[in-house]
């Protein structure tokens, strides 16, 4: 196991064909990864499992860890957890296409990353304090585990070759013109029909495109897009501005609705965040997005 942490700016590059697997947690910025099956694009705690084929990066300002192992290590380590799971592992493990792992998606897939962030900040503290205790705690083969399930969890999202055939598969620009019509359009209700109607695909056809492309199903990124704006937006805020006018903006209805979803996205309370943002003395500055070698 290899694990590099990397900084950088605004940045459009090809990487050549690598002879280990990766895994990129974006810790800061926007980051684009293109390959022959299409383009997947990773903001702040999310990350890629990146096979060792040719790709195409393309970044705002970055800061992201890679995770590198062998081919060899990774196949095994997934027939282990398949193993473990009781599956068939017939198909074999190989890794030919990108994968992509949200904080804000599925529960399964949140809680390994949110190890893995765990496990990072406690072997930067170790490098920074206790160089010696690394060896002893064996951090390299534990993130190695997090990594074969991240990918192992995300093999499962993959349809069947009949069920491929049988989709309409929206295309990539398609794909991206209506993402970013949902983030210019948070306030407004937002589902499948308002999406087949926008693009003229059948609703089969955009559940997987999200699956494919971003991990989650639409109406689970369409909600974290609109906390995400509402962490925004109540961390800037000015005085006189409410709880309920920000939820409003971000397309909430129900203010008890939207406390839930807040509170278990951030652990935070939307009124505790609007309270510290307004008694600064300024309003404060919305953060941008937030992660090469892969």
């Amino acid at each position: 196991m290899r694990v590099v942490a990397q900084a950088g700016p605004e940045l459009a590059v090809d990487l050549n064909p690598r002879p280990w697997i990766s895994l990129v947690y974006v810790v800061s910025g926007e980051v684009t990864l293109l390959d022959a099956a299409g383009w997947l694009r990773c903001s702040a705690g999310d990350c890629f499992v990146v096979p060792g084929t040719t790709l195409r990066w393309q970044s705002t300002g970055f800061s992201v860890v890679c995770l590198m192992v062998s081919e060899l290590y990774f196949t095994g380590a997934c027939e282990a957890i398949a193993h473990l799971s009781g599956l068939e592992s017939a198909c074999g493990w190989h890794l030919d296409a990108l994968r992509r792992c949200s904080s804000g998606c599925p529960p399964l897939e949140a809680t390994l990353i949110l190890a893995l962030n765990r496990s990072l900040q406690t072997m930067a503290a170790c490098l920074s304090d206790a160089p010696d205790v690394l060896d002893h705690l064996e951090l390299d083969r534990h993130l190695g585990k997090i990594m074969a399930l991240l990918a192992f969890s995300v093999f499962h999202q993959q349809p069947t070759a009949s069920e491929s055939a049988s989709l309409g598969l929206c295309s990539g620009d398609d794909f991206e013109r209506l993402t970013d019509y949902i983030k210019a359009n948070l306030d407004r209700p937002l589902n499948l029909t308002v999406l087949e109607n926008r693009i003229h695909y059948s609703r089969r056809s955009i559940q997987y495109a999200f699956r494919q492309r971003l991990g989650c199903t639409a109406t689970q990124w369409i909600r974290a897009q609109r906390l995400d704006l509402a962490h925004r937006l109540l961390s800037a805020a000015s005085h006189g501005q409410t709880v309920a006018s920000i939820a409003q903006r971000c397309g909430y209805r129900s203010m008890s609705l939207f406390s839930i979803d807040f509170q278990q996205r951030f652990h935070v309370r939307p009124s505790a965040l609007l309270r510290d943002a307004s008694a600064l003395p300024f309003p404060a500055e919305a953060e941008g997005p937030a992660g090469p070698e892969p």
